[in-house]
């Protein structure tokens, strides 16, 4: 075949050729989209999966209701009212006795934890800071009452008192107080023996 021919014969087949050629860049060009959809999509789940994750660490939310306690609701996620404290250190609570209605919260690693009960021996370790601050602060609670003084608290209360100050859940429950994080100086209570 000469060149003549050639370029004759292309001539001719000029409008199939664009189309091949034409079809061929579609093909490639959904190939390369396709392959970039996908990767979009599984990075998509990897972050997804990780946001699950970290939010899993981090706990869940929760937005206080009126009438919410620190206490009330560690109830309603530990099934302990014992927990409250880990909500408060998770959102930096200063003061949790004042809890505003709509604040959100955050509730750390949300698992069951048996309520205290007598036939449990297992006892978590208290918290150094605050063993120390409360063991310097007073001297040791020997009666069957006290008196609430300024900067009392029950933890600070029973660790004079019974040594331990997880069982401030007991002053608590022999006091029948529905908020055991507000206290006030001059109230009597009664210390179970």
């Amino acid at each position: 075949m000469d060149l003549k021919k050639l370029l004759k014969s292309i001539k001719l087949h000029e409008q199939e050729l664009s189309i091949m050629i034409g079809i061929l860049l579609l093909v490639v060009s959904g190939v390369f989209v396709i392959r970039y959809v996908k990767n979009l999509q599984t990075q998509k789940q990897i972050t997804d999966n990780s946001a699950a994750t970290q939010n899993i660490n981090q706990g869940q939310k929760y937005t206080v209701k009126k009438g919410d306690t620190l206490w009330s609701i560690s109830q309603k996620f530990y099934n302990s009212g014992n927990e409250w404290k880990k909500i408060a250190l998770a959102n930096e609570i200063i003061n949790p006795s004042k809890l505003k209605e709509g604040t959100s919260l955050i509730i750390p690693s949300v698992t069951a934890t048996p309520s205290t009960n007598p036939t449990n021996n297992t006892k978590p370790t208290p918290n150094p800071q605050i063993t120390n601050e409360a063991a310097s602060t007073s001297s040791q609670i020997n009666g069957a009452s006290y008196t609430v003084v300024k900067g009392d608290n029950l933890w600070k209360i029973a660790l004079r008192a019974y040594g331990d100050g997880f069982k401030w859940v007991e002053i608590a429950k022999a006091n029948h107080l529905k908020n055991p994080s507000l206290i006030h100086s001059g109230n009597v209570f009664i210390i179970p023996r």
